[in-house]
């Protein structure tokens, strides 16, 4: 949906693209980045930032040599 979204109207056809944690996965998240989509404005980091301050990890786990964190919060604005 989203190649034929870009091949027919450009890249800013949205805002944004929010999709469910299943889908949210490398193949899917590389799809994006290869169609020039995924640009991750700071002011959403922040927010997180200061969402979740002090908060622990829900998941901790190694992908390579990537230590990967992971928070998971139900009440987040999109």
């Amino acid at each position: 949906m989203l190649r034929r979204g870009v091949a027919a109207v450009g890249v800013r056809f949205a805002d944004y693209v929010a999709v469910d944690g299943e889908f949210a996965k490398a193949p899917f998240l590389h799809a994006v980045g290869d169609l020039g989509l995924k640009v991750n404005p700071p002011e959403l980091f922040e927010a997180a930032r200061r969402r979740l301050a002090g908060r622990r990890p829900d998941q901790i786990f190694r992908h390579g040599a990537d230590r990967v964190e992971i928070w998971d919060a139900d009440d987040c604005d999109p």
